[in-house]
């Protein structure tokens, strides 16, 4: 099942951010694809809801915003993960259960 979006599309605060999604659009794309790409939040950043015509939509008519609600999204992701949220890990493996009895 798809995760919400925890960002709106139009959340384009702070201004910093804004400004750079404006101007340097390129920067802030890279930015977000190599934290997209690094380890633990691909596998959240990939599973959020929406796709394909909506987003190509939003990509063509509001690049800016949807550059700025994935940074933003991708802070949650790593925000969560220092609190102590779940972060999947590829090498766990569960062990049978002995009964004692």
């Amino acid at each position: 099942m798809p995760n919400e979006w925890k960002n709106g599309l139009c959340s384009c605060m702070p201004c910093g951010l804004c400004m750079k999604s404006y101007f340097c659009p390129c920067i802030l794309v890279g930015q977000n694809h190599a934290r997209i790409h690094k380890g633990t939040q691909k596998e959240d950043a990939c599973n959020l809801e929406g796709g394909g015509c909506g987003a190509c939509c939003k990509s063509f008519w509001c690049g800016c915003c949807m550059n700025i609600q994935m940074s933003k999204e991708l802070d949650y992701i790593q925000l969560q993960q220092q609190q102590g949220g779940y972060a999947s890990n590829q090498g766990m493996v569960a062990k049978p259960q002995q009964y004692h009895g």
